[in-house]
């Protein structure tokens, strides 16, 4: 007997109803994270808000197993799969990105001992440079400062490249434009790499560590 060639694919269970999963979004310390542009095959929204009013759970809703992709605007943070109903911000990129993006959250949030919100302001300020954005802010940049030991009990800190890219350029005017004072995620508690450089070797070292990651000023 002839059979379809779409016979199997016919049989195959197709339920009448979506049926969407509920995950959080956090911090690497449990807080949930508000106000993330989230989007996957089936849709897209905010986190921490439920028909458009904020509930302030971190809460996103997705397909299980769809891809995840999340950010400000048109600025990327990065994605994830859903194959878990707690996602944190640092699962968002690899390495260096993951930490950058937690830093970058909350260098222009609001929070409190429980919560973390991108306001509507963040936002309004990001949609004014589209696209660009993503240019003027780097993800992938280092975030670790390195102390120098210059000798004679001289020490001098240069900033990793993530910190520094906010002093100048497009990504500074954001900076100031959302008024930015507190210090960068995890800044109060980590120290910087210490790097001994001594006699005629110092200068060469600071030379080489200035020119991979930008500064203009050498120690006198």
């Amino acid at each position: 007997a002839f059979v379809s060639a779409n016979a199997e694919t016919n049989l195959e269970y197709k339920p009448k109803e979506l049926i969407l999963t509920t995950g959080y979004l956090v911090d690497s310390f449990g807080r949930s994270v508000n106000g993330i542009a989230y989007f996957t095959s089936k849709g897209r929204g905010l986190t921490g808000y439920k028909d458009g009013r904020l509930i302030g759970d971190g809460s996103l809703e997705f397909s299980w197993g769809d891809t995840i992709s999340f950010g400000i605007d048109t600025f990327e943070l990065g994605s994830t799969r859903g194959n878990k109903n707690t996602i944190k911000l640092q699962d968002l990129g690899r390495g260096n990105a993951g930490k950058n993006i937690e830093s970058l959250v909350m260098r222009f949030s609001e929070e409190n001992d429980q919560s973390v919100f991108v306001t509507d302001k963040v936002t309004e300020v990001f949609s004014k440079y589209p696209n660009v954005i993503n240019e003027a802010i780097s993800l992938s940049l280092s975030n670790e400062d390195i102390q120098l030991d210059l000798g004679n009990g001289n020490t001098e800190v240069v900033k990793g490249e993530f910190e520094k890219q906010f002093e100048s350029g497009l990504a500074e005017e954001i900076d100031k434009e959302l008024g930015t004072q507190k210090l960068a995620f995890g800044e109060q508690y980590r120290e910087p790499k210490q790097i001994k450089a001594v006699d005629s070797d110092s200068q060469n070292v600071q030379r080489d560590v200035e020119r991979l990651w930008g500064a203009t000023q050498h120690a006198q």
